[in-house]
């Protein structure tokens, strides 16, 4: 991973649990990324928002469950641009979370502030026809926890995830999710290879 450079105070530390963790969907090369479990979060599709001219769409959430733990990581980022990163998370609310482990990252200090992005109703709720998984969403967070833990990481991402019942709106031939990329060939190889592995096209349409 890429070391962040530069003094302490100008950085700020994102636990991420979903898109954020493709490093392509960032598109600034300041951006450093560290893989870490959570304990006493949930995962689950249940962040149900208007993303405007794209449409409706049902994206990830997080909500506190002492008994689970969330696979993600910590993204690093200049704290300069926090507030671009609140305006991409449309509709979740930034929130400080506590952690005794912590991945040891250069030049972050170990009792820094982590925040991560959650939800409220009524952003916070089931996915549906109204508000479908958007394929483009879902590929782009598999192809980051491929690339950041391999094959066993994306497993672990669809089997500790909740709420895959959601329907999932097909929208390959014209994506929308904006940060949508076109992905390696053996990367986009491996993510239709887990949706079909799991089962998750029983809910496309």
């Amino acid at each position: 991973m890429k070391k962040p450079s530069g003094r302490r105070s100008e950085f700020v530390v994102i636990f991420g649990y979903g898109s954020l963790l493709n490093q392509r969907t960032h598109r600034r090369p300041d951006i450093s990324i560290y893989p870490f479990r959570l304990t006493g979060w949930q995962r689950e599709w249940g962040h149900c928002v208007d993303s405007g001219g794209a449409g409706k769409v049902c994206a990830l959430t997080i909500r506190p469950n002492r008994r689970a733990e969330v696979s993600g990581a910590f993204v690093v980022d200049l704290r300069a641009n926090l507030r671009d990163l609140d305006e991409r998370e449309q509709g979740y609310r930034r929130v400080r979370i506590f952690s005794r482990a912590r991945p040891s990252i250069p030049n972050i200090p170990a009792n820094a502030t982590i925040f991560t992005y959650t939800s409220d109703p009524p952003e916070f709720r089931p996915g549906s026809r109204e508000f479908p998984i958007w394929r483009s969403y879902l590929e782009c967070v598999l192809a980051g926890f491929l690339d950041v833990g391999g094959k066993t990481a994306a497993r672990d991402f669809v089997v500790t995830t909740r709420g895959w019942e959601s329907p999932i709106l097909d929208d390959r031939t014209a994506p929308k999710y904006m940060r949508a990329t076109s992905l390696p060939a053996g990367i986009q190889t491996d993510v239709d290879a887990l949706i079909q592995e799991h089962g998750l096209e029983r809910t496309q349409f």
